[in-house]
């Protein structure tokens, strides 16, 4: 009889890696020259995303749904998961494995909820500290999924401040095992590992309202900041009132701008081709 041999699958779907072990065991039969494979594995299958719809702006709560499960448990019938991690703050191209703080201020907000089943058979009771890379944790008994099967856990999170202003992108990343936790196993004997990372921006919003004066003798529009930058001005002046949106997103309804003592009122209906 040949000793079993384990090795390590890797699969990329939906911008997820996801690792198995998966373990072979070669025995021989009566007949010579003939063997038998028994092929037992342990692929997991792992995705979260941003439920709210965007943009999403600083200070924003936004909800996060994740989808944690098994695919084929060759040899097997279920997976137990007892924890899993999510990464808050994470550098672009990093994994969960790999993710280190990028800087960014991510706050976890909590409130999980969850379809998950413990391996009692009654909902799991989830358990979630406050940290970058936080466990998650099943407790106490782990979820269990079945072959092909996933199950939803949610919870809430909001980005108050960026390490980077001009990218404004903020990478999460979601996965197992982690470190100091159970390992996520399979009732075959075999263990699993998942990683699934998130990439989203920050939206910016910004406007701004500039009064302009008409110089006659320059014959232009010129800011009305300062009494030395002031238009010259003769009998009458002429005035306008420029409206930009400075922010990364449009605007969903007109925005109206009033002076009383010029007797302006006027909407500007954004977004526009020029912002302005």
């Amino acid at each position: 009889m040949r000793k079993a041999r384990l090795q390590r699958s890797q699969t990329r779907k939906k911008g997820a890696v996801l690792k198995a072990g998966l373990l072979a065991l070669i025995t021989a039969v009566a007949a010579p020259g003939q063997v038998v494979a028994a092929v037992k594995t342990c692929n997991p299958d792992l995705d979260f995303k941003i439920l709210n719809q965007g943009p999403h702006f600083l200070g924003d709560t936004m909800r996060i749904s994740a989808n944690v499960g098994s695919k084929d448990i060759a040899g097997g019938s279920a997976q137990y998961i007892s924890a899993f991690g999510f990464a808050l703050n994470c550098h672009l191209g990093e994994d969960y494995e790999t993710c280190t703080d990028a800087g960014n201020t991510v706050q976890f907000l909590g409130n999980p909820t969850t379809d998950c089943l413990g391996s009692d058979g009654n909902p799991a009771n989830l358990l979630v500290p406050q940290g970058n890379k936080i466990p998650i944790r099943a407790t106490p008994y782990p979820i269990e999924t079945g072959v092909n099967e996933q199950c939803n856990v949610q919870f809430d999170m909001k980005v108050t401040a960026l390490a980077d202003t001009e990218n404004r992108q903020v990478v999460q990343a979601m996965g197992w095992p982690f470190e100091g936790e159970k390992a996520t196993t399979c009732d075959n004997g075999l263990t699993s590992e998942a990683s699934a990372t998130l990439a989203f921006t920050v939206q910016t919003c910004d406007i701004e309202l500039q009064k302009q004066a008409y110089d006659v003798e320059l014959g232009e529009w010129v800011d009305a900041d300062t009494q030395e930058g002031a238009a010259q001005i003769l009998n009458s002046a002429q005035y306008r009132l420029v409206v930009t949106n400075t922010g990364s997103a449009g605007y969903v309804e007109n925005i109206t701008v009033s002076d009383p003592n010029l007797g302006i009122e006027t909407t500007y209906a954004f977004p526009t081709d020029s912002n302005q």
